[in-house]
């Protein structure tokens, strides 16, 4: 705890005669006086992190306050208040901190903390608001690629289960309509002055046919609490993405750092301690470490405890590399995260990134990875969100209808006055398919995956996805 000034910046708002009872700190944050002579902050928002302090009974002990340093003196929050009109004020009454409690959490009222305080609260606020229109369109966000689903979800707090699920379900009911309506168009039902409106609407029979089953499928995976999206609107996505990174010059696919593919592989952190200060670390990674808040996250290397105070890019003989600049804090702090640090992590964050990446695809197109061996779908369920057991069983079921309907057209066709050869293939094939599945699925029963013989040509696309492992 620091001396304590003669005079406080305090004194000169609250000072007799003085021009003016409230003083910007900075952003939307002003210091005015409370009841009596004691100091209040003044503020557009509320701050989550700052607790009023809550005196202490029989059974619960006394709380102290969030200390708050205004220019050289600590306060403490003793009460919070907010105001009847519009707009509403946030009122923060403060009292001098008692020398004989523990700070453990402090804030540093200076004119750059309390302009970051309110831009803060304008980008939850913007969130919020965007949370509240994602939040009213799960028809369509339930048709994204589930990795984009899980985004929303970490950005806005949008369930993708239920916005599939509702997604699924409006498709479900829209197609089993129209192919409802095509059937009675089909069997010569007159539909009056309405008659042309539904040709027009029979003529989507065959994509309602295919939504029918997707939203089928895309149910039975949330039953499994994982999201879907539709193939319709996840294809397109996937390959305009890959379009773009593909057409993105290689100078400008990462406007900081040049990523080096091979070196990220073996990479490790350059770390030395700066002349000026024993205790500052500077740190240059090839990679940016989203994980590290400044003056929030506790670094700890070597058994010590570092504060991130400086980021930024700097260019070195082997390219442009990020440097980062640790300081121990000066006072007691109760980091709100705290991370071990290694130097060679750089080496894992570039992998789970890859991993990340590589999720779209393997987890979109997890209904291919059915028709592969066993082996392979237990790889790819160590990496990914994926189950082997609901694919293969979707898999093998998919093969054996197919393989029935084949065999059905076959013995149709072969019934009547002509037959092609291309019929007598069909034939066979679903005879194949059918008895493939049937060893598949007793299989299994017993608790054992087998692959497809399609499987043999999806399986090196699928190792693909593995090599991150």
């Amino acid at each position: 705890m620091s001396r304590r000034p003669e005079k406080s910046p305090l004194d000169p708002p609250f000072s007799k005669g003085g021009k003016s009872n409230r003083k910007l700190i900075g952003g939307d944050v002003y210091l005015t006086k409370g009841t009596g002579s004691a100091p209040r902050l003044d503020l557009g928002f509320n701050v989550p992190d700052w607790k009023a302090r809550q005196e202490g009974a029989f059974h619960r002990a006394t709380f102290p306050g969030t200390a708050v340093l205004v220019g050289e003196r600590w306060y403490e929050i003793v009460s919070v208040a907010t105001s009847a009109g519009a707009p509403r004020r946030t009122y923060y009454d403060l009292r001098e901190w008692d020398d004989t409690a523990v700070i453990r959490t402090a804030f540093e009222l200076t004119p750059e903390a309390c302009q970051a305080l309110t831009q803060a609260h304008r980008e939850r606020e913007k969130r919020r608001k965007q949370a509240a229109a994602v939040a009213l369109m799960p028809v369509f966000t339930g048709l994204l690629p589930a990795p984009d689903q899980k985004r929303l979800e970490n950005a806005y707090g949008v369930s993708p289960v239920s916005a599939t699920m509702i997604s699924a379900l409006v498709l479900l009911i829209a197609s089993t309509i129209v192919i409802m309506l095509t059937f009675a168009y089909s069997q010569g039902m007159a539909f009056g002055e309405d008659r042309e409106l539904i040709k027009r609407i029979v003529a989507w029979a065959p994509l309602a046919a295919y939504l029918l089953v997707e939203s089928i499928v895309r149910i039975y995976a949330v039953k499994g609490n994982q999201p879907a999206g539709s193939l319709l609107l996840v294809l397109p996505i996937i390959i305009w993405r890959g379009l773009r990174e593909a057409a993105t010059p290689p100078d400008r696919q990462d406007t900081q750092v040049r990523v080096d593919t091979l070196g990220l592989r073996t990479a490790r952190d350059r770390v030395r301690r700066l002349e000026g200060g024993p205790n500052d670390l500077e740190v240059i990674s090839r990679m940016p470490k989203d994980h590290w808040t400044a003056n929030v996250t506790g670094i700890e290397y070597q058994g010590e405890a570092y504060l991130l105070i400086e980021r930024g890019v700097i260019d070195t003989d082997a390219g442009r590399r990020h440097r980062f600049l640790l300081a121990k804090p000066k006072h007691n702090v109760l980091f709100k995260s705290y991370v071990l640090y290694d130097p060679e992590e750089v080496r894992e964050i570039y992998r789970q990134q890859r991993l990340t990446k590589s999720a779209m695809w393997a987890e979109t197109f997890a209904f291919l990875w059915g028709l592969t061996d066993g082996a392979t779908q237990e790889r790819l369920a160590k990496l990914y969100k994926y189950d082997p057991d609901r694919w293969t069983t979707w898999t093998t079921i998919a093969g054996g209808v197919g393989g029935l309907a084949l065999c059905g057209r076959g013995i149709y066709m072969m019934a009547g006055d002509y037959v092609h050869f291309v019929d007598g293939i069909a034939f066979f094939l679903g005879l194949f398919l059918t008895w493939e599945a049937a060893i598949r699925w007793s299989r299994l029963k017993d608790g054992q995956l087998t692959g497809s013989l399609a499987g043999l040509l999806l399986k090196p696309l699928a190792v693909r996805f593995l090599r991150w492992e």
